[in-house]
């Protein structure tokens, strides 16, 4: 979690907000540590005293617990944000549970592709196999990836 202040981060409102997010980020399921940007071991304020960055842990467990809890520290975070206080979020599991919505770009992407496709191969069955797979298809699972490590 990476913070962006106007006024140093060690000034005492955002010293304050700091140290109520951490405390709130500790206090929920899932959660096993905050690390404090405040920490004089961590290094965890860059030189200009205007970012600074907290890191959170989670606990293991199923994966509909543990996205559960990821969004929780994801809405407690962001309710802190403010003007001149600003909060960022990333890392693992936080990525999985904030995807981005897909835009026009990947639209006209594969518009793009279809009609490359459709003028290469010049059928539109040929053309449609690999666009029906790249939009529908499931990406292969660890298991799956085991399974094929051992069978070759």
């Amino acid at each position: 979690m990476v913070i962006s202040t106007t006024d140093s981060i060690q000034s005492p409102a955002n010293r304050a907000t700091t140290d109520a997010m951490v405390k709130k980020l500790s206090n929920l399921p899932h959660v096993s540590v905050v690390r404090s940007p405040f920490n004089p071991s961590s290094h965890q304020i860059a030189p200009s005293q205007h970012i600074a960055f907290a890191v959170v842990q989670f606990n293991p467990g199923r994966a509909h617990h543990l996205q559960d809890s990821v969004s929780k520290v994801v809405d407690a975070a962001r309710s802190f944000d403010r003007p001149g206080y600003q909060v960022a979020l990333g890392g693992g599991p936080i990525g999985k549970v904030l995807t981005a919505a897909p835009g026009p770009s990947e639209g006209a992407g594969i518009l793009g592709a279809m009609i490359i496709m459709l003028i290469a191969f010049g059928s539109v069955v040929a053309m449609g196999l690999p666009i029906l797979t790249a939009l529908f298809r499931n990406p292969p699972s660890a298991s799956h990836s085991r399974t094929f490590s051992v069978m070759y």
